[in-house]
């Protein structure tokens, strides 16, 4: 688990250090262009979370939640649903995506989460990463199973092996980001000379 957060943390560390090589190509003042760097990567970091909240609250839909009935006995029915309340929700799991380019969500959603006997993360990135996952899930139906020993609902744990890991889409949007950045750079300073003797000096 170590040597993956290291390594991520290391690719993250390249992928900014890019962005500042490209912008610093790009932009002639060099104070302007440290500047643009760090709302780049304030974009990534915090932009990602603002649109990911106002997106779900933006959208809502309803919900409707269901739970067991009871017979006339006064006994739960285990084979039947009937709807208890309907809602509106926000629809969070319609914007997840927005989180994957966020470097502390590529960070924690590619490190190994190691869980507890009863299916909880025990460290900070598993519980970041449980956040991001349950995300995805819809709210449109919740169900409280009286017929269930746990409720019918989802350990962390259960939740994340059957959400989508973002890690490596995340991280692909920052190296096509740092790449285009690099390039541009590249090709704006690019000298027309090839080849030159040894000893000139290019001023």
């Amino acid at each position: 688990m170590l040597l993956v957060s290291l390594l991520v943390l290391a690719a993250e560390i390249i992928i900014v250090a890019a962005i500042g090589v490209g912008l610093s190509g790009l932009i002639a003042r060099p104070l302007f262009s440290v500047a643009t760097t760090y709302l780049v990567v304030s974009a990534l970091v915090f932009g990602t979370l603002i649109a990911f909240g106002l997106g779900g609250l933006a959208v809502r839909s309803e919900a409707t939640s269901y739970s067991r009935p009871y017979d006339a006995n006064g006994a739960v029915d285990c084979e039947n649903w009937e709807v208890s309340t309907t809602y509106e929700v926000p629809r969070f799991d319609l914007v997840w995506w927005a989180l994957a380019a966020n470097p502390f969500v590529v960070l924690a959603d590619a490190t190994p989460t190691e869980f507890s006997p009863e299916g909880y993360p025990v460290d900070l990135f598993g519980q970041i990463k449980t956040g991001v996952r349950a995300a995805q899930q819809s709210p449109l139906e919740q169900r409280w199973d009286e017929c269930d020993p746990d409720g019918g609902y989802l350990t962390p744990q259960d939740m994340m092996e059957s959400s989508v890991p973002s890690w490596f889409v995340g991280l692909g949007v920052q190296v096509v980001i740092a790449g285009s950045l690099f390039a541009g750079a590249w090709a704006r300073t690019r000298t027309p000379a090839r080849r030159l003797p040894p000893g000139t000096r290019i001023a």
